[in-house]
């Protein structure tokens, strides 16, 4: 599926599943994204990252990062569509 589409199908339900990957984000440091083998970031690795820079693991769950990245992969393909596409 290209970028477009991806975007134009985009749902608040299926941005919980959603994956960046390393062409989406090329601009961004490559120490903190992209530690997995697939080169992609997602839900899972947010809050893996978040644990890395020092947040407390009794502050957050995987479960509240996963709510919270759901709704904002949801808010920016809605911004791009409303941007790119209307």
């Amino acid at each position: 599926m290209n970028r477009d589409q991806t975007i134009c199908e985009m749902t608040a339900e299926n941005a919980k599943t959603f994956r960046f990957s390393k062409s989406l984000c090329s601009d961004e440091p490559q120490h903190l994204l992209f530690s997995d083998l697939d080169q992609c970031w997602g839900s899972d690795e947010a809050y893996n990252d978040l644990l890395k820079i020092g947040v407390n693991s009794s502050s957050i769950s995987n479960a509240w990062v996963s709510n919270h990245y759901q709704w904002i992969v949801w808010k920016l393909a809605s911004l791009e569509r409303g941007y790119f596409f209307f």
